[in-house]
């Protein structure tokens, strides 16, 4: 879903949207390193409540750390 008020979204949740929307997936730590944003999950959660459609699915690396990716859903 693609917000058409800019005033719908807080300033920090337009950035992550504009980074969401180039496509891929993203880590938290990739949102961190390049938006500066200290914890990016608070963003998500706001956005999801405004109507974003944000999907996520948790990832298990062989060394047994866990870490989700973030997308804009379809």
């Amino acid at each position: 879903m693609k917000p058409t008020d800019p005033n719908r979204l807080t300033r920090q949740e337009q950035r992550l949207y504009e980074m969401l929307s180039r496509g891929g997936r993203y880590t938290v730590a990739d949102i961190t390193r390049e938006l500066g944003q200290c914890d990016p999950r608070g963003h998500i959660s706001r956005m999801r409540r405004k109507g974003i459609g944000i999907a996520d699915k948790r990832v298990t690396r062989p060394d047994g750390v866990n870490y989700k990716l973030y997308w804009l859903a379809e």
